[in-house]
C-alpha cells in the first residue's frame, strides 16, 4: 500500500466520520421554564415547542422528545426536527429498564413491545403487562419479572422475543446469599409475598422452594440461613483511592447591585444572573435557574424557590451559549462565557 493511498484513506474515513457525527447530532434541544418542557431550535435559539403545562414528557432518549398526549406518546426527533407517528404506550408502566437502558413500552397487537432510543421496535414480550417490578438494578440481565395479577410472570429474553419461564404467586424480588453446605456461598435471586418463596440461580433456574409466607426481604437472610452465623469485623470494608475529577459545580463567585456570578470548580465556565435568581448545577448536565422568593416573617428571611419557579436548560460549549429561546435570557438577566 502506497503512502498516498494510506493517506487518501484515511482522509476520506475522517470526512466520513465528521459527517455521520454531524448527520446524527442533535439540532433541537429540550428546555423548561416554571417546570413546563418546551423545545428550542439549537442553531438560532428560536422556540419551536412553547412550554405548557400539558407537555407532559417522557425522557428515554437523547435523540427524541417523547411528548405524552393521554395514553399515546408523540416522538419528536431532535435531529431532523419533525414530529412522527404517534405510538399506544401502557400508561401504568411508560417505560421498562432492560439490561440498565431504557426502552419504551408500547402496545401492538394487544402486546406489549419495546422500543429502543431510536424509537424502533426491539422486543416484544408473551402479554400485555400492565407493571413490572421494581429494583431493576436486581434482576438479572435478559431478565424482566412483570406483574400479572397475583402472580409473577418471569419473563427471560430469547433473540428478539421474551418467553414466559415462570408463573408464581409473588409480589417482590430481591438479592440474597445463601450458605452452602461445604462453607461456601451463592448469590441468588428470591421471589417472595405469596404463599411460598422462591430461590433462583443465576439463570433463573429454580434451585430451591420453601413452603413459608415472607413479607419483607429483612427476614429472607433468616430464612434462606437459619443455621448461619453472621461475623463481623472492627476494621469495616477498604476502599480504593478515588481519582479526583475536575469540579464542574456552578458556585457563587461574586455579585453586584444587579447580578450575581457564578462559575464552575475548574474556572472554565461562568454564568451572570439577576439579583433574585439562583443556580444549581453542573457544566454536562442540566442547568437550573431558580427564581428565589424572599418573604420576611418576625425579623427572619426565609428563601423559597423550585421548579414552579424556575428555568433549566443545557449548555452548549461549541457554540458558546445556553440552549433556551433568547426571549428567557433577558428574563434571566443571562450570561455565559466559555474560557478555553
Amino acid at each position: 500500500m502506497s503512502y498516498k493511498f494510506f493517506i487518501h484513506t484515511a482522509l476520506l474515513l475522517l470526512c466520513s466520520s465528521k459527517a455521520l457525527f454531524a448527520q446524527q447530532a442533535n439540532k433541537y434541544e429540550v428546555f423548561s421554564v416554571n417546570g413546563q418542557k418546551g423545545i428550542v431550535e439549537i442553531a438560532t435559539l428560536e422556540e419551536v415547542l412553547e412550554p405548557h403545562k400539558d407537555n407532559e414528557a417522557l425522557e428515554i432518549s437523547n435523540k427524541y422528545f417523547l411528548l405524552w398526549q393521554q395514553d399515546t406518546v408523540r416522538p419528536f426527533n431532535k435531529q431532523t426536527g419533525a414530529w412522527e407517528k404517534s405510538l399506544p404506550v401502557v400508561r401504568t408502566q411508560p417505560t421498562v429498564d432492560l439490561n440498565n437502558k431504557e426502552y419504551l413500552h408500547v402496545i401492538a397487537h394487544k402486546k406489549s413491545v419495546l422500543y429502543d432510543g431510536n424509537m424502533k421496535l426491539r422486543y416484544s414480550l408473551p402479554g400485555l403487562y400492565a407493571d413490572f417490578f421494581p429494583k431493576r438494578d436486581l434482576i438479572p440481565d435478559g431478565f424482566l419479572i412483570a406483574k400479572a395479577g397475583k402472580k409473577a410472570h418471569v419473563l427471560a429474553l430469547k433473540g428478539d422475543q421474551f418467553v414466559l419461564l415462570h408463573q408464581l404467586e409473588a409480589t417482590s424480588f430481591s438479592n440474597e446469599v445463601l450458605e452452602l453446605p461445604d462453607g461456601n456461598s451463592q448469590e441468588v435471586g428470591v421471589l417472595f409475598g405469596g404463599a411460598h418463596t422462591y430461590v433462583f440461580n443465576g439463570k433463573f433456574e429454580l434451585i430451591k422452594t420453601i413452603n413459608s409466607f415472607v413479607q419483607s426481604d429483612l427476614y429472607l437472610d433468616r430464612l434462606l440461613n437459619p443455621a448461619a452465623r453472621r461475623m463481623g469485623t472492627a476494621s469495616g470494608p477498604e476502599y480504593a483511592a478515588s481519582i479526583e475529577a475536575p469540579d464542574l459545580s456552578f458556585r457563587e463567585t461574586g455579585s453586584d447591585a444587579q447580578h450575581i456570578y457564578y462559575t464552575t470548580g475548574d474556572g472554565k465556565v461562568k454564568l451572570t444572573v439577576n439579583k433574585n435568581m439562583k443556580v444549581v448545577g453542573k457544566e454536562g448536565a442540566m442547568i437550573w435557574v431558580y427564581k428565589v422568593n424572599r418573604s420576611e416573617k418576625e425579623g427572619s428571611s426565609d428563601v423559597n424557590y423550585g421548579a414552579a419557579n424556575s428555568y433549566s436548560f443545557l449548555l452548549d460549549r461549541a457554540r458558546g451559549k445556553a440552549l433556551i429561546p433568547g426571549k428567557y435570557y433577558t428574563e434571566m438577566g443571562l450570561q455565559v462565557l466559555f474560557i478555553r
